[in-house]
């Protein structure tokens, strides 16, 4: 079992307390202490609770967790760049300790030593840490793990020691100089055996002696197929700026195959093209950006063909979890033109799909008030504040609703 706090929005009303974050203890046999865990879920996380999310992982999570996550709704929700995710923090680590165990288990010379407990910490990562967030959250099986500075070590380390733990890598600043640069000599003692099938993002500031450089040469010369290492330098930015545009870059190069050109949805092959593409790219499928879809009904709600009905199909078939908001979106569209019977058509096919999303209940109460039926508009107000007590909504989602007092 593991203990749960929650962080609540000073000042909500109680019938509209908002969960911004969550704080886990994970109790750990390979560590000889509980793990802490600070846990972002997105904006639209508790609308479908059907939906899954790519999960991002931070070592060093108290001190990075704040600043990555309001970059995260940021890019995801706001400006569109890339699938909502999920964000761990991983902390609860006095300095000492948190150093200790992000460094590998080596001396100077690439011999083993109980120095560092990297290999530890890996491990508790791999049977302890994803276990126990897959459990509580409705995790998506494509996960990221990003470290910065000595972090940026144990990330590189995890990499190259073991590439199937998450499907990318993130290793900002990383400081490669432990050691004497033990790391480059392990590793490339390591590629002569075979190489790692792993993808691996690095960056670097305008710093000197980080080791970054002489790791990167050897890696050029040893490197065969099937390594993924991508590095930016970032010479405008000091070690401790260089976070924000290299989460920018590497996430934006990652979800580059999750961005559609036009920004909406053309027709239903349009739909399929963009799922085949997400699938090859990633192995499965992954949120659709909201953007596209709200873009999709505005473009296609006035045309009198059988357009919008085909894509519909397409994206009940390819993203069932994305399509009751796109219904959703499609009656409130026909509810502001009057259209009151199509609009009461798509929003029972919205029901069908996910019966408890939020829109649903907010889309019935809005006709309801159309059409002046203030029985069913009272049923479906009294649904929407029930769900909004236990739903973490964020705070300006619900003020858009703008319901009664």
């Amino acid at each position: 079992m593991f203990r749960i706090t929650l962080w609540l929005l000073i000042g909500l009303s109680t019938a509209q307390a908002q969960l911004l974050n969550q704080r886990l203890q994970v109790p750990s046999k390979i560590l000889d202490r509980p793990h802490e865990l600070l846990v972002y879920t997105p904006p639209s996380y508790d609308f479908d609770q059907g939906q899954r999310f790519p999960v991002l992982y931070l070592m060093d999570g108290e001190y990075n967790f704040n600043y990555v996550t309001g970059l995260i709704e940021l890019w995801s929700n706001i400006s569109s760049k890339h699938p909502e995710m999920i964000v761990v923090g991983i902390s609860g680590y006095d300095n000492a300790y948190y150093r200790h165990l992000m460094r590998p288990p080596w001396d100077e010379k690439g011999e083993a030593s109980d120095d560092g407990a990297a290999d530890r910490m890996l491990k508790a990562i791999k049977q302890e840490i994803v276990p126990a967030v897959n459990k509580q959250f409705r995790a998506l099986d494509f996960t990221i793990l990003s470290g910065h500075s000595m972090g940026g070590l144990f990330t590189s380390y995890a990499a190259m020691m073991a590439p199937d733990v998450f499907n990318y890598y993130i290793a900002i600043s990383p400081s490669l100089w432990w050691q004497q640069q033990c790391f480059k000599a392990v590793m490339a003692e390591k590629l002569k055996s075979g190489t790692p099938e792993t993808n691996l993002y690095m960056s670097l500031a305008n710093e000197q002696g980080m080791g970054v450089h002489g790791f990167l040469e050897m890696i050029q010369a040893e490197r065969r197929e099937p390594l993924n290492l991508q590095f930016k330098h970032f010479p405008d930015e000091s070690h401790g700026s260089v976070g924000l545009p290299t989460y920018e870059w590497a996430l934006g190069d990652i979800f580059a195959a999750t961005q559609l050109t036009d920004r909406y949805f053309e027709s239903a092959k349009s739909v399929e093209d963009y799922a085949k593409k997400v699938n090859h790219a990633y192995g499965k499928a992954l949120p659709v950006n909201s953007a596209y879809l709200r873009n999709t009904c505005y473009t296609h709600c006035g045309s009198e063909d059988d357009t919008l009905d085909k894509i519909d199909v397409a994206l009940a078939k390819r993203f069932p979890h994305d399509v009751a908001f796109f219904r959703v979106l499609v009656a409130t569209h026909l509810i502001k033109q009057e259209k009151f019977e199509q609009a009461d058509n798509w929003l029972k096919k919205a029901a069908q799909a996910a019966p408890h999303y939020i829109d649903v209940h907010h889309a019935r109460y809005l006709l309801a008030q159309a059409i002046n039926d203030e029985q069913q508009a009272g049923r479906s107000l009294e649904t929407l504040r029930n769900l909004l007590k236990t739903r973490h909504i964020r705070q300006w989602h619900i003020n858009e609703m703008n319901l009664p007092d």
